[in-house]
């Protein structure tokens, strides 16, 4: 199986990413390296309306249907041979994912896994080691996702805690930033809502000791870096380990408060269909850097897809247990 594909179907977004495993090279950390033959990204919502309802929408369905149609017919043009593919939070959650699953079945030929939070955890910190070139300390790796937040601390040698917490950009949006632009009311009542959420990772820190080194991965991540940069057109290769710093978070954080929907959409960096989101992801930074102590983060632009492919189709390395 020479080419394969790996694609994530999360709350807010589906990624793909076509590698090809003939001649993966090995990486200062142990990891091995394949070039990609294909990555994409499309903001889907497929959580849209889920916290009211607890049922995925038949809009949100019928989007994410069509999107994965288009990834998987573009991996195939690519020579992929073989698929694996994760749902995550927003599939946990619904009582109606099994209507998806085999909607994905039926049109696009391809079998939909609903991974659990703690193995969406160990993939994306794998995926992150697929790309660091050393890892000589202790390091916390955090993912915020439209429906989830994944943390795992770890070495290349093993992963010594790993939590997912039900806090991702799309609930708290929702409930939370119902004015245009929100009223400072929202604003801190949505920041005391995730504080609160953010409790047991802290009890998970207290069994592992200090982290030295905070990565974060997710669209949030690299888009607070491409702002922070004023990228008018993302590159992955100008993100990747760029240092956002707490100061550049809460700056950020109010901008966004003060603009409206339509004039977030004109920030340089900040791609429109995740304009509506990135408030509430910008929260989720400031509050990990209150509870980890930490005054920075470097961004790393791999994830759960790339640590998806990897544990797939090659050595399954960085599992850690």
């Amino acid at each position: 199986m020479p080419i394969c594909a790996a694609i994530d179907i999360g709350t807010n977004s589906m990624k793909l990413f076509v590698g090809d495993t003939r001649t993966p090279a090995s990486s200062s950390t142990g990891t091995q390296v394949v070039s990609p033959a294909l990555e994409d990204l499309a903001i889907t919502r497929l959580g849209e309306g889920l916290a009211a309802t607890g049922l995925l929408s038949q809009a949100a369905i019928n989007r994410n249907l069509e999107q994965l149609d288009r990834f998987v017919s573009r991996a195939r043009a690519k020579g992929a041979v073989d698929f694996v593919v994760a749902g995550t939070m927003a599939l946990r959650e619904a009582r109606n994912a099994d209507e998806f699953v085999q909607a994905a079945r039926e049109r696009c030929g391809i079998e939909v896994e609903i991974i659990p939070g703690e193995e969406e955890a160990r993939l994306s910190f794998l995926g992150v080691l697929t790309g660091l070139h050393t890892l000589a300390e202790m390091i916390c790796v955090f993912d915020i996702g439209g429906g989830s937040t994944e943390f795992i601390l770890g070495d290349t040698s093993s992963i010594a805690g790993r939590t997912s917490i039900n806090l991702g950009v799309r609930r708290p949006s929702e409930e939370y930033l119902r004015s245009d632009p929100p009223t400072l009311s929202e604003l801190e009542e949505l920041r005391a809502n995730v504080a609160e959420s953010l409790a047991r990772v802290g009890k998970l820190l207290s069994q592992t000791g200090p982290v030295r080194r905070l990565v974060g991965i997710g669209g949030t991540i690299t888009t607070l870096a491409a702002v922070q940069l004023g990228m008018k057109s993302f590159d992955p290769h100008r993100i990747r380990n760029t240092v956002v710093c707490r100061e550049e978070v809460e700056r950020q954080i109010e901008l966004y408060a003060r603009l409206s929907l339509k004039e977030r959409q004109e920030i340089d960096g900040l791609a429109a269909d995740r304009a509506d989101v990135i408030l509430a992801g910008a929260c989720i930074v400031a509050e990990v850097f209150e509870l980890l102590g930490l005054r920075s983060l470097s961004v790393s632009e791999r994830g759960l897809r790339h640590g998806l492919f990897h544990d797939r189709f090659l050595l399954p390395l960085g599992s850690g247990d």
